[in-house]
Parts: C-alpha cells; structure tokens; sequence
C-alpha cells in the first residue's frame, strides 16, 4: 500500500512539473518557470547560446537549447523535445552568437599565439 501512494505521489508531481515548465519570450527577456524554479535573462544581458544533442543508447536522440548569459552562473535549458516552437523562436534563438563557433575561434586563438 505505502508502495502505491508513493507512485500515485511521484505520478502527481511529474504531471503538475511537465504541465507548469513554461518558455516566454516578452519584448525584453526570456524567461524559463518550472514548478520550483524560475529564471530570467534580459536580452542585454545573454551572452549566446549552445545547442547540444543527446543520444541515449537505446532511445531517440533529442536536442537542448541552451541559452547563455553574461553571469556565468545563469543558464536557461530548454529540452526541445518538451515543447513546439514556433518559427519566430527559432529565428531569434539561431541568431543569438553561436558559443560553440565562439569557443572553436578562440582555442584555434590560443595555438596561433603558442
């Protein structure tokens, strides 16, 4: 019996969490709420942006976007598969700087001036 209600718990919290994690995009900010958390980049203050796909053994691959801010400490994940993005999202996230792009030029950088 104890067994089952900490099922049905567990079962409650997964639902309330995937049914709460929201993206907005305002005219000013992104911002990423989840049941016990929310994070907020101003536009200024966003660094770039990451895209990293995981391929799990035996389960379709699937992609994070990640968006970077100035303040190291902060990041924004997005796991894309939890959500249906519109083509203006796309737009706007794919011309944020490419860090990825940004990290390859600066090591590449480094063993130029050693």
């Amino acid at each position: 019996m104890v067994f089952l209600i900490i099922f049905l718990l567990i079962g409650i919290f997964w639902v309330s969490y995937a049914f709460t994690e929201t993206i907005t995009l305002s005219n000013y900010e992104i911002e990423h709420k989840t049941l016990f958390r929310n994070k907020r980049i101003l536009f200024i203050g966003i660094r770039g942006r990451r895209v990293f796909l995981f391929r799990p053994r035996y389960r379709r691959s699937f992609r994070y976007l990640i968006v970077e801010s100035k303040d190291e400490r902060v990041q924004i994940l997005i796991m894309e598969r939890h959500f249906k993005f519109d083509d203006g999202f796309y737009r706007w996230f794919y011309q944020l700087p490419d860090l990825e792009e940004t990290d390859k030029m600066a090591d590449k950088n480094k063993l130029g001036d050693g």
